[in-house]
């Protein structure tokens, strides 16, 4: 299919490598961190010799989650206590025991590196019911191998949800409502749409909390704009609810974002659910799927890759103007629609964009329906929406920035090179320069 006809007098700007400073809180060493937490909980005088302890994981791309989860085993080990994984991640992972032991496996949580054994299932068990604003009643499940245990613990990050605001967004309460209850619960908690959504995440965590004496407490994790851990925090059963909202406070200072809010056009290397919910984050893109506005303007959006731990998931893609046919071809449309249609309002999130043969024909189709009057082109390319600190700028977007001392000019601006197939010449590398 040759559109080259659609964008060949598109002419594109040439890029300058920029690296950018964020001020940003750090740990050291997190697994300390972990630790150190976890002996200053009151956890501890909970547990007995013996206990069988649950321990959910989750399918974000957390940086340090590996270690981080390496260090909960280890101190519950060490207090004689026998822990075991689950995974926690609702819908995704294909809603399948072995997609969802494989999805944490390919974040670097084995059975090798925690140091303890992985249980898998796809079942969940209702421990409750919770009656919403709209007067239906809906039923609370929970993982049947974590309700089995003698306890149960879990890792949450905390962080702006892409869809919505609220007191409790992504985090503890998502992560017990709908992580620990798998796919049955992804859908129920979906079903009544973003309205209700963040009342019933905090209802139907509240309940479980109310219902499982066991549940002992989960480790809070923030992570700052370069996406490293800022700060963990173990919090104990009685204060996961007023936790979750207090971090979302913190979690909202730390984000990144673009270096100007108006754009003609922004090219994502990558997406994915490893990097965002919905593949990109809208709180840095500005593309809301729901009915959420945003002061950021990025009139043309071309995305060209989807990531390797996406599995081949690419809910979220509605967000995009433009893809690549590359990143078409690499979709698993049975996952991403088990993962996007749970709840079937959400269609544009898996509504596919129109496919560009190659990147110039993505990045040029982007450039060509955000810049309607030819403007010097304010373009940025970034390598995804978790990694701003380095970034390739046009010529009018650098004006903006020259006098803001976070900014740093690494190269000045260049022409954007393709191969022979019109994709990157730099393959995508251009990220290890900087």
């Amino acid at each position: 299919m040759n559109l080259d006809h659609l964008y060949r007098n598109v002419r594109l700007p040439p890029l300058a490598r920029v690296r950018r400073r964020f001020a940003v809180d750090t740990l050291d060493d997190v697994g300390a961190a972990v630790r150190g937490e976890l002996d200053a909980s009151p956890i501890a005088g909970r547990l007995s010799a013996g206990d069988e302890i649950a321990i959910g994981v989750g399918s974000r791309g957390i940086a340090n989650l590996p270690e981080m989860v390496a260090a909960v085993v280890e101190w519950f080990k060490r207090r004689g206590a026998r822990p075991f994984l689950f995974p926690a991640m609702g819908s995704h992972g294909g809603a399948t025991a072995e997609g969802q032991t494989a999805m944490i496996a390919s974040l670097g949580v084995t059975e090798r590196s925690a140091g303890c054994p992985v249980r898998s299932e796809i079942g969940a068990a209702v421990v409750g019911r919770y009656r919403t604003a709209a007067g239906k009643t809906l039923d609370v499940h929970f993982d049947r191998h974590a309700l089995a245990a003698d306890g149960v613990f879990f890792l949450s990050r905390i962080k702006p949800h892409p869809g919505f605001v609220a007191r409790h967004e992504s985090g503890i309460c998502k992560m017990l409502t709908i992580g620990c209850g798998k796919h049955v619960a992804a859908e129920t908690c979906h079903r009544l749409g973003y309205v209700y959504f963040p009342a019933i995440i905090a209802g139907m965590a509240e309940v479980i909390v109310a219902a499982l004496p066991g549940l002992l407490g989960g480790l809070a994790i923030v992570e700052n704009a370069l996406h490293d851990t800022a700060l963990v925090e173990c919090v104990p059963r009685e204060r996961l609810i007023e936790r979750d909202a207090a971090l979302l406070d913190y979690a909202r200072d730390c984000l990144p974002d673009l270096p100007v809010r108006s754009l003609h056009a922004l090219v994502v290397d990558y997406m994915g659910k490893d990097i965002a919910g919905p593949g990109m984050d809208p709180n840095i893109t500005g593309r809301f799927l729901t009915d959420r506005t945003s002061e950021i303007d990025v009139r043309g959006l071309a995305v060209l890759n989807l990531t390797g731990a996406a599995h081949g998931n690419a809910n979220g893609m509605g967000a995009a103007d433009f893809l690549t046919r590359r990143l078409f071809e690499s979709i698993d449309f049975g996952a991403t629609y088990l993962n996007g249609l749970t709840d079937p309002a959400t269609v544009k999130d898996v509504s596919v964009p129109p496919v560009m043969p190659s990147d110039h024909g993505a990045i040029a189709m982007a450039l060509k329906k955000g810049n309607t009057f030819d403007e010097p082109p304010r373009l940025v390319r970034i390598r995804d929406t978790l990694t701003l600190d380095r970034l390739l700028v046009s010529p009018a977007v650098l004006d903006r920035i020259a006098r803001d001392p976070a900014y740093t000019v690494l190269e000045a601006p260049r022409p954007i090179a393709f191969d022979r197939h019109g994709n990157l010449a730099d393959g995508y590398a251009v990220w290890n320069d900087f």
